[in-house]
Formats: structure tokens, C-alpha cells, sequence
């Protein structure tokens, strides 16, 4: 599979593409556009990325190639967000849900020092966000979340009685299948896999979460970060527009675009200065 060494053969090959579509281009114009599409300022820092790594095989990752966002190791997240994402799986647990969504998420995301400042930058009212959230997350979440169709102690009543308590066995496939329809076709085949993780009583994150943590991941990656904190969830959050959790975003007018522009571009949102 090619990669960012193979930019020349790549600019040729979009070239070509345009060209049979009638989109005319330069070769220059067609180096400049892999470039942008690596991250790189300009194709002249991402030659220079491309010779510094062609130099040695065993040599570290160059300045330029650093300086492209080209490095060698995925961000990793930033213990801050860990317990961001820890605070939304317990909440999850402590209300006995099954799911933990992303209304949970956001609601923990309201105290993340990074995601906070984000939305209060772009307008948001973080008391009135929280108080729609914990509305929503305790009155109206759907039933798949919020309802656990076997209780852990009648299965371990079951196993240890070693009872044939069908009604039991039943309900415990219909969870089963339940769990498997929940996350039939929402599978990320673009990301490596991740470990899934839950909270202290085993409420699942959702996979419209998981997509978020996958996103964000990606984001920092963009930016050049070593690590990923709130901004980079905040900005990965927009991608779920249907989720209640970005509808209550947009009731307080905060868009995808008002936070890439702070987060990416320092822009703050109604005046328009840098931060």
C-alpha cells in the first residue's frame, strides 16, 4: 500500500484521475495537492520529510518529517481525557445503564479542562448544556440502554442452582443478540482495533463513542500532537449530527466549523480573534 514516499507516483495518478474528468492541472499543482493532503505545509517540506527518511533506514524520524505531522507513533491519549472518558463510563454504571452513549460522554466532557474551554470559546453555556444533558441522559435515553434484560444475580443463580431456568437462558440470547444487531455494521475497518473499555460495573461504550475516541485520535495525528486531549474530541464529537448529544450542540449554536476554528486556528467564535 503506498504511503507518503510514494507522493510523486500519487500526484501523477490524481493528475491523470482529474484529467480524464476534465480537471486540468500542473504537475506542480498536483505535488502541492499530495502534499496538502499529507498535512504538509507545501510540497517542499514534504520532499524534505520524504529524503530525510530515504537517508537511513535506521535513522529517526527528521525534524521535516516531524514538522509534516509525518511521525512514527500514534498519538496516544492524554491522562486528562483518560479520565474524562473514565468519568463517562461510570456515570454510565452508576445510573445502571448498559450503554454508556455520548450524551454521557459530553456530559463529562463539560468538566474536561481542554473540551470546556473549546465550548466556551464557541459560546456554549456549560450549566445549561449540563442540565439539557442529565435531562435527556435520565428522561428520555432509549430503552436499549437503560434496560438490562438479565439481572447479574440471576445469572449467577442460575450457574450456581445449575437449574435449567430457560426464561432465563432466553433472555440471556436475546441479549446476546441484541448486543450483536446493536454493533452489526458499525464496525471502523479504516482503524486498527482497540481494546473496549468499560466502566467499573460494565457499561459499554457505544460504537458512535468509540468512533469519537477513533476521530480524535486521527485529529491529534493531523495537528502534529504527541497527545490527544478534549480539543481533539471536541472537534471529532461534530461527525455523530445525529446524535441528541451534537443537537444539543447546535441548540447553542456551536457548529463543527465554530470549533475546528478554535482548535485548529486559535479563532474565537463572534470576534474573531485569535486566542
Amino acid at each position: 500500500m503506498r504511503d507518503y514516499r510514494d507522493a510523486k507516483v500519487m500526484a501523477q495518478t490524481a493528475r491523470t484521475f482529474l484529467a480524464d474528468h476534465g480537471l486540468r492541472i500542473t504537475h506542480s499543482q498536483s505535488l502541492e495537492l499530495i502534499a496538502k493532503a499529507f498535512g504538509a505545509a507545501d510540497w517542499n517540506t514534504l520532499s524534505a520529510a520524504i529524503r530525510g527518511v530515504g537517508t537511513s533506514k535506521n535513522a529517526t524520524t527528521s525534524p521535516a518529517a516531524i514538522d509534516a505531522g509525518i511521525g512514527p507513533s500514534v498519538p496516544r491519549f492524554s491522562k486528562e481525557i483518560e479520565r474524562t472518558f473514565q468519568r463517562a463510563l461510570c456515570d454510565g454504571d452508576e445510573r445502571d445503564h448498559q450503554y454508556t452513549t455520548l450524551e454521557h460522554l459530553l456530559l463529562a466532557l463539560t468538566d474536561d479542562a481542554n473540551a470546556s474551554k473549546v465550548m466556551r470559546a464557541c459560546g456554549v453555556d456549560l450549566a445549561v448544556l449540563q442540565k439539557s444533558l442529565t435531562g435527556y441522559i435520565e428522561n428520555e435515553l432509549p430503552a436499549i440502554v437503560t434496560t438490562r434484560l438479565v439481572s447479574p444475580q440471576q445469572v449467577r443463580n442460575a450457574i450456581i442452582s445449575g437449574t435449567s431456568d430457560f426464561a432465563v437462558l432466553s433472555r440471556l440470547q436475546e441479549a446476546a443478540a441484541a448486543v450483536r444487531r446493536f454493533h452489526a455494521g458499525r464496525r471502523i475497518t479504516s482503524m486498527p482495533p482497540t481494546k473496549v473499555e468499560t466502566g467499573p460495573g460494565g457499561s459499554l461504550p457505544t460504537a458512535a463513542f468509540q468512533r469519537v475516541k477513533q476521530r480524535a485520535v486521527s485529529h491529534a495525528e493531523q495537528m502534529g500532537q504527541q497527545e490527544v486531549t478534549g480539543d481533539n474530541v471536541m472537534v471529532a464529537i461534530f461527525a455523530e449530527r445525529e446524535s441528541p448529544a451534537v443537537r444539543l450542540l447546535h441548540s447553542q449554536n456551536m457548529t463543527a466549523q465554530d470549533a475546528a476554528d478554535f482548535v485548529e486556528r486559535g479563532i474565537i467564535k463572534g470576534n474573531g480573534t485569535a486566542r
